[in-house]
């Protein structure tokens, strides 16, 4: 438990305002802030020439966490720096040692170190109006060195909420300065990357069908919503291109937090210059932990590696955060009520892998496990195929997030298809289809030959979710259980799944067994004694041996009674004690003839005796099946 506010030194309240939750903990600061006297690190480093800093403000706190980060005050040697906040979870309390730390920002990302001072949270939220000394440790011990300014904390306010953990972001983002892709200009369009978590229900559905899961636990022990964090870097956001703009201003967008990571994830965020022949050209990308782009005001260089070797860049322009905000009027999107989707694909202007003729194209998409989970039609002598509406199931695809392969294939009669091209996506990604709608397929057997861009397109055409539980049929190839003759489902449960138990149809009121294999039973015919029905729970038809069986009054109904069934007498009638199926050993019914012989049924598995059938979980794909149990 952090000390509670009342602990505190004593504050000048003119300059405090008290917003705590109901422990006394605040869960954040919000602090005014500015220096005096900073180092001037652009120009000739000397203030009294006319050089100056663009300097900012970041707080590291615990395991190197950012704690805080204000915005970038351009060409200031005594800055004052916007309000921003201090999240006192990442700080460890208020008494845990922090690093306040004032940078220099630089066009080509390279920012340089002005100056810290070693503090705490307490510390800098008592210290009103006082001086922190900002010191540079690689120039103390020089002559003439004192320090490199001068920092204050103007004003507090302690708050209840941190709002860096909210669960969605509302942002407005433009860039400055981007590089001319086309003749004189560029159309570009913004694309975010980020490792979402994962819900628990995927990662138990993934086990279920064959699929990787997502293991990874928190290592206090505690339960989490979610199983891990998704193993590489998917596209969370991607813009509508703005046409011929080297200052674009792009549409406001809202952000999960989990999709990013949460709010120490790590986000890769890209520009690129749209074409309409789909051959995008990459403008420049920022790596950045998500309290970076949490700073309204925040400046974030875009750089493009292969340009790097140039004398005199810098960078491919600059980003710019306008507006980072809790968007408390949306709520997370549940992804626990996408059953699936359904969407339409065509193919665009496909490579020839045929000698005489155009390809004949299909398509498959296979899910994370390598598991084949669509193909297509084929499409004879065609390079633009539309294909049929699909519907998939997130499960299969292993949630919105899930890694997807898309290959094409030319069809060939041999059954040797050759691949025309493939690319690598999500349905999350597929769902921008309104942004970009077209994605490249690259054949790697042509990858490294001079001239080669690509084998064709992949267009999407529609995109739509389809509302239920995804969970609901993640266990029910065996969709034809119910059909069997004689056979229903418990209600509630669902044919093929772990919980769904078969039971069967009373042979009481027909006075005949429904079950194939099994003799009709003649009314008034005495049952064989410890003759049980041959049909156990799960079991396929004539399991047991066949053998005759009476219809005697007070014969119970088959009744679901936990995991196995039971004999249910009906009152009224003289019957037997209630009786486990399988269980030999059961009261002789009512005297009379000899039960007529049965018709032989399949080869079963018998229950032997002194030993109780249960059933077993049906796997997919495959019948129920019996396996004896001890008593």
């Amino acid at each position: 438990m952090y000390p509670t506010l009342q602990s505190a030194q004593p504050v000048p309240t003119m300059n405090v305002n008290m917003n705590v939750n109901m422990a006394g903990i605040p869960g954040s600061y919000r602090l005014t802030c500015h220096a005096k006297k900073l180092e001037a690190k652009d120009g000739l480093h000397v203030a009294a020439l006319g050089s100056s800093s663009d300097p900012y403000v970041k707080i590291i706190g615990m395991n190197n966490q950012i704690a805080g980060k204000s915005n970038v005050e351009t060409k200031s040697l005594n800055p004052k720096w916007k309000p921003f906040e201090v999240d006192t979870l990442a700080c460890g309390g208020l008494d845990c040692p922090i690093m306040l730390q004032v940078y220099d920002w630089d066009k080509d990302g390279k920012d340089d170190f002005i100056g810290e001072t070693r503090t705490s949270l307490r510390e800098l939220t008592t210290r009103i109006g006082q001086p922190f000394e900002l010191i540079n440790m690689k120039k103390r011990g020089r002559a003439f060195y004192k320090n490199s300014g001068y920092f204050y904390v103007d004003f507090v306010e302690a708050l209840a909420v941190n709002t860096k953990h909210a669960k969605v972001f509302h942002f407005e983002m433009s860039a400055k300065g981007l590089d001319i892709k086309d003749f004189i200009s560029s159309d570009p369009f913004l694309v975010i990357y980020g490792c979402p978590k994962v819900y628990n229900a995927f990662g138990m559905a993934y086990g279920v069908n064959g699929l990787k899961p997502y293991t990874k636990l928190p290592k206090n022990g505690k339960k989490s919503k979610y199983s891990g964090i998704a193993g590489q870097p998917v596209v969370i956001y991607m813009s509508k291109p703005i046409m011929s703009n080297l200052n674009p201003k792009w549409e406001p967008f809202t952000l999960e937090s989990r999709l990013m990571g949460g709010p120490n994830g790590n986000i890769r965020i890209e520009v690129w210059d749209w074409d309409k022949s789909g051959e995008h050209d990459f403008i420049g990308a920022a790596d950045v932990n998500v309290r970076d782009i949490l700073v309204e005001g925040a400046m974030i260089p875009l750089i493009n590696p292969s340009r790097k070797s140039e004398g005199l860049y810098r960078n491919s322009g600059v980003l710019h955060v306008n507006v980072a905000r809790p968007a408390l009027d949306v709520q997370p999107v549940n992804e626990l009520t996408c059953h699936s989707v359904r969407v339409r694909f065509a193919g665009e202007k496909l490579a020839s892998r045929d000698l005489f003729s155009k390809s004949d194209p299909f398509m498959t998409i296979k899910n994370t496990a390598g598991n084949i989970i669509y193909r297509s039609e084929e499409y004879m002598n065609e390079r633009n195929p539309e294909f049929k509406e699909v519907i998939l199931s997130t499960i299969n695809c292993g949630g919105l997030d899930g890694k997807l392969s898309i290959t094409m294939w030319d069809w060939d009669s041999s059954g040797k298809h050759d691949v025309i091209g493939e690319m690598t996506t999500s349905l999350r990604e597929l769902s921008f289809y309104t942004s970009i709608n077209k994605w490249r397929l690259v054949c790697k057997k042509y990858s490294g030959v001079i001239g080669y861009k690509n084998s064709g397109f992949l267009v999407v055409k529609n995109f739509e979710k389809i509302l239920g539980d995804p969970l609901a049929n993640v266990m029910t190839p065996l969709t034809n259980l119910a059909t069997m003759p004689g056979v229903s489902i418990a209600p509630g449960m669902v044919a093929g799944q772990a919980a769904a138990m078969p039971v069967m149809a009373s042979a009481v009121t027909a006075g005949l067994s429904t079950m194939p294999g099994m003799a009709a039973a003649m009314p008034g015919m005495a049952a064989m004694p410890g003759a049980m029905p041959g049909a156990m729970p799960g079991a396929m038809p004539g399991a047991m041996p066949p053998m005759g069986m009476g219809a005697m009054g007070g014969m119970g109904t088959m009744a679901l009674q936990g995991s196995y069934m039971q004999l249910q007498a009906k009152p009224g009638f003289n019957c037997m004690p209630p009786t486990m199926m399988g269980m030999p050993g059961a009261m002789p019914g009512m005297p009379g003839m000899p039960g007529m012989p049965g018709m032989p049924g399949m080869p079963g598995m018998p229950a032997q005796p002194g030993y109780m059938a249960y059933m077993q979980p049906a796997q997919p794909g495959y019948m129920p099946y019996m396996q004896p149990g001890m008593m």
